[in-house]
């Protein structure tokens, strides 16, 4: 029988603690305000997360993790005669652009990147389906769901700083003198390279979080450690350029469209760093 409730009741913590501690295995959709997430468990563990109706493939897993390149995913998936991440994993393995270990680190990002957005949730209905266990023919990895617990809680600590920190995000960004060679010498995750090629006085943060496929609290987590590094600042209202027509014309395509970044984020960061 399925178990429905409703988020203000029995919050991610809760839902998560009870599926851990009874060892249950099944599905659970979660409808939140704008959007919804569906996590599949085995004996107790997490094997899969995905939010917002997007289903990633395995390449596009990894290049977010960093694992893979651009071109290597299109080689990758030009060879596939399906979506399916066994063969792509498969295909990946046999060209020599992935190891089994970067593999599962890769969907293990990617499930605690996708679990963690569900702590964020303070509204909306889930239901829980014992027993369901299909996610399609992509690849899972067993996650304790005691460290997702304690990871998730901790995060959500962290994010009421971060939105003392900054509370607005309809505010601008601005790069900090000499940001462009400190930032050649840094090593950053792929969200962290969307937010410094999306940064600057054309984009807000929220439009940043939009275009970016981040939540608030992701991008204000993101913003925070870019600004603790002098890396960038909140742009003065007299540093921000008036909005030209081709500037609305742009955001409200991406708006209507739902448009995501291109994927040549490094690309566009450089050119961005030479502007400096």
């Amino acid at each position: 029988m399925a178990l429905r409730g409703n988020l203000r009741d029995f919050s991610a913590t809760q839902m998560l603690n009870l599926i851990s501690v009874a060892r249950k295995s099944g599905t659970l959709d979660i409808e939140g305000v704008d959007t919804q997430a569906r996590l599949l468990f085995n004996q107790g563990k997490l094997l899969y997360a995905a939010v917002g109706g997007q289903d990633y493939r395995l390449t596009e897993v990894l290049q977010r993790a960093g694992k893979l390149t651009e071109a290597q995913s299109r080689a990758i998936e030009a060879q596939a005669s399906s979506s399916g991440d066994r063969e792509l994993a498969w295909l990946l393995l046999r060209a020599g652009y992935a190891s089994r270990s970067d593999i599962i680190r890769g969907v293990r990002a990617h499930i605690l990147r996708n679990v963690f957005r569900v702590f964020e949730w303070s509204a909306g209905t889930f239901v829980f389906e014992p027993n369901r266990l299909s996610f399609g023919d992509r690849i899972t990895v067993p996650v304790d769901l005691a460290t997702v617990i304690v990871a998730g809680s901790r995060r959500l600590r962290e994010a009421d700083s971060f939105r003392e920190e900054l509370p607005n995000l309809d505010v601008h960004l601005r790069f900090t003198r000499g940001a462009g060679s400190r930032l050649r010498k840094m090593r950053m995750g792929l969200d962290e390279w969307r937010v410094v090629s999306l940064a600057g006085p054309r984009n807000t943060v929220r439009e940043i979080s939009n275009q970016a496929d981040l939540s608030e609290d992701q991008v204000r987590r993101i913003v925070y450690g870019l600004m603790q590094a002098d890396l960038l600042h909140v742009a003065l209202p007299e540093e921000v350029p008036e909005a030209t027509s081709s500037d609305r014309r742009r955001k409200e395509g991406a708006r209507v469209r739902g448009q995501r970044p291109s994927r040549n984020v490094i690309t566009r960061l450089i050119d961005r760093i030479r502007q400096l």
